[in-house]
């Protein structure tokens, strides 16, 4: 039986529903920079793209290391912390809790802003789709994603692979040890 602190799942998914809203201006924007492309330079549109792709880490990374949960998880009631579970987790531990796709991103990038800055990336031409090594990398991330899932569904405290990687675990925040601070 699952521990009450530890049932998690919902609030976590529904946490990342509400930190995709606090992100719903950048997602216009950039919706709107692809859109309009042909007018911007390639060097404003690889610098959109970086900043873009790197700036909901920096959110999570912050946000967790500093109050040990985004917005989304506050709205929601949960909070991340420490496997011993009486601090929330560090910026070091934030950061290895995004590591792995962090790491992806980061692996793709320079490639990704090669394809801008030469005109090639698939978004500067609508309706093409993603070159083999752009698609390649979204198939790995969603494999990671799924082990995620399948990690946390079969671990008494709710674990997925990120917190395993960072030593952190998610309780409902009503279950915080006392004298925790935010």
């Amino acid at each position: 039986m699952i521990e009450r602190k530890y049932r998690t799942f919902w609030r976590r998914f529904f946490a990342e529903f509400v930190d995709g809203l606090v992100f719903l201006p950048v997602s216009l924007a950039t919706g709107w920079v692809w859109r309009h492309a042909a007018a911007v330079p390639l060097s404003l549109l690889a610098l959109h793209y970086l900043v873009s792709r790197l700036l909901f880490f920096i959110y999570e990374i912050y946000f967790l290391g500093t109050h040990g949960q985004t917005p989304g998880k506050k709205a929601l009631g949960v909070v991340v912390l420490d496997v011993s579970e009486r601090r929330h987790v560090s910026y070091r531990q934030a950061l290895l809790r995004n590591a792995v796709p962090l790491g992806f991103t980061l692996l793709l990038l320079p490639y990704q802003l090669f394809q801008i800055l030469t005109g090639r990336f698939y978004l500067l031409h609508p309706g093409s789709k993603p070159d083999m090594v752009s698609w390649l990398l979204g198939q790995v991330i969603m494999v990671w994603f799924l082990l995620e899932i399948v990690t946390m569904t079969f671990n008494s405290k709710r674990r997925a692979l990120h917190d395993f990687i960072a030593g952190s675990v998610v309780v409902k925040a009503s279950a915080r040890p006392q004298g925790d601070a935010p």
